[in-house]
């Protein structure tokens, strides 16, 4: 059961394990392994590697960027695939980390910036934006005795990713874009399936 959650954590683990491998074992093809796999949106855009709007969702900058996006993975994953079936979860987890990518490369296209970027993020604000309009009442318990709406987490996330385009310079770390992609990305598969899905009364964590 939610074997494809697991799968999609194994498969981020283990890209970022061949990742460090390649730069402490065979250093000279560090750069390449970037080139091939991270989004760099003029290469997208200009040259067509069109691959790096999937696989930038499976690497990552370091263990903490992996850990962080792998927990609310685990977290979101296994109750979205039970709910969706797993063959449609799989397929919706990709799309939204392509169209998430997609549209920063247009962006930085028009406006910049050109750096690489990658990370699962996008599939992660995505999870998240599905999963709390799919189970609109569902709540975290914090400290076994005050119940915060999962819906107000969410919403949080958003509205800081929309106040960094008004910070000089943003956060250079953090690709609001992405997110907020991903984000639309997850609103928009619950008005198309999504309001199918869900369960009723005062959902908490499975």
């Amino acid at each position: 059961m939610w074997h494809i959650t697991f799968g999609i954590v194994a498969v981020n683990v283990l890209v970022h394990v061949a990742g460090i491998m390649v730069q402490r074992v065979w250093p000279s093809y560090s750069a390449t392994w970037q080139l091939y796999l991270w989004n760099s949106p003029r290469l997208v855009t200009e040259r067509f590697y069109l691959w790096q709007l999937l696989t930038a969702n499976f690497v990552h900058s370091g263990i903490l960027h992996l850990s962080i996006n792998m927990f609310f993975v685990l977290w979101l994953g296994p109750r979205l695939e039970r709910a969706l079936g797993a063959r449609r979860f799989l397929l919706i987890y990709l799309a939204m980390g392509t169209f998430a990518y997609a549209v920063f490369d247009l962006y930085a296209h028009f406006l910049g910036p050109w750096s690489a970027t990658g990370g699962a993020s996008g599939c992660v604000l995505g999870l998240a934006t599905l999963y709390t309009l799919c189970f609109p009442k569902w709540v975290i318990p914090f400290y076994g005795f005050i119940n915060i709406p999962f819906r107000w987490v969410v919403l949080l996330f958003i509205f800081s990713d929309v106040t960094s385009f008004f910070w000089p310079g943003g956060i250079p770390w953090i690709n609001n874009v992405v997110h907020l992609s991903g984000a639309a990305f997850g609103a928009g598969v619950w008005f198309w399936i999504g309001r199918t899905v869900g369960g009723r009364g005062k959902d908490r964590p499975t």
